[in-house]
């Protein structure tokens, strides 16, 4: 708002600026709410890529790997492109993977996480690695994903 003369605002003037100044002040609350979210995201970023316990994350209707961390990715032999979209059942040995869905589907039903239990993976390479596993759902993602801890 701009005057050429010096006056006292009027009520529509006064209530102008009080608009403005509420704006100005939506605007900086906003701008720090974004801040303080690119900041906690930044920090879980950095937890999950530098962990050193192996990290992935599911979908859960067919266990398709969405991500992993670096540490996943070497304990399997893996990019990162090439495990996206891979099956956990496709590197479980065939002998475990009965009794180990159905631990997993019972275990997540119940509890929303499973308890650890040991498992063997199938790297790229066909050789068997052994690893603690738990599992749970992470709420509000979309196809009530979940992470695995290995």
């Amino acid at each position: 708002m701009y005057c050429s003369l010096p006056h006292k605002p009027d009520a529509a003037e006064i209530e102008l600026i009080e608009s403005s100044a509420d704006l100005a002040s939506i605007a900086i609350e906003r701008h720090q709410t974004d801040m303080a979210i690119r900041e906690s995201e930044g920090k879980y970023r950095a937890l999950f890529d530098t962990s050193q316990d192996g990290i992935a994350f599911l979908t859960s209707s067919d266990g398709a790997i969405e991500t992993a961390n670096q540490a996943f990715l070497n304990m399997l032999g893996y990019g990162n492109e090439k495990i996206k979209g891979l099956r956990f059942q496709d590197r479980t040995p065939e002998k475990l993977l009965t009794r180990e869905r159905e631990l997993v589907d019972q275990q997540l039903a119940e509890k929303g996480f499973t308890d650890e239990f040991e498992k063997e993976y199938l790297r790229k390479d066909g050789t068997k690695v052994p690893a603690t596993v738990r599992l749970w759902k992470v709420p509000g993602r979309e196809g009530d994903g979940s992470y695995t801890r290995l």
